[in-house]
């Protein structure tokens, strides 16, 4: 238990150490695994917090999705016109994708309205992970999604909302162009 509750291996675990703690206390043994630590934690969870998890097995793989009910009230407010999807990655010890859904709130500022992570980062998998956000607040259909430039996240947001305008955010806009230019098979020059 004590090497659970070092403050640097906490950090690293993405969990502080009253929460191992909780669920140490709601497991009655000290908890060293996340697969076990994390169907715990759901259990203990307040009631208007929406989470889905699924442990990876074969033909099934790893998928967790999380959304507050404040979250959600954001969603509902704001998340009619434009939707910002962007992953991470090694943020956890596997180093699963962790997806961040945003919205732009009346004063210019973004919030998080979902958090998801996956085993892969693929169309199917995003596509499960946006259809069980749309199914907790069926009226949601934004006009617009903003992305990097990740194929798999277009392709499922097209999927799963019709209709739907993909923007390239521009930040990786400019990264793929610098990018672009820096390869010296595009003809470019370092001189030009």
């Amino acid at each position: 238990m004590e090497a659970l509750l070092d403050e640097k291996r906490s950090k690293k675990r993405g969990c502080t150490a009253k929460m191992v703690v909780s669920i140490s206390e709601v497991a009655g043994a000290p908890v060293h695994v996340d697969v076990v630590s994390v169907p715990l934690l759901l259990a203990t969870r307040p009631a208007t917090d929406y989470w889905f998890f699924r442990q990876s097995s074969p033909g099934k793989k790893l998928l967790i999705v999380y959304q507050s009910a404040y979250m959600q009230f954001l969603l509902k407010l704001y998340g009619d016109c434009i939707v910002c999807l962007d992953a991470t990655y090694k943020t956890n010890l596997w180093g699963f994708p962790l997806f961040i859904m945003s919205i732009i709130t009346n004063h210019g500022n973004g919030f998080p309205v979902a958090i998801f992570i996956v085993e892969s980062e693929s169309t199917p998998q995003i596509v499960e992970a946006l259809e069980r956000l749309q199914e907790r607040t069926p009226e949601w259909q934004p006009k617009f999604f903003m992305t990097d430039k990740s194929k798999a996240e277009m392709n499922a947001i097209l999927f799963v909302f019709a209709g739907v305008v993909v923007l390239l955010c521009d930040f990786h806009r400019l990264q793929a162009i610098k990018r672009w230019l820096s390869k010296g098979e595009n003809g470019v020059l370092r001189s030009q």
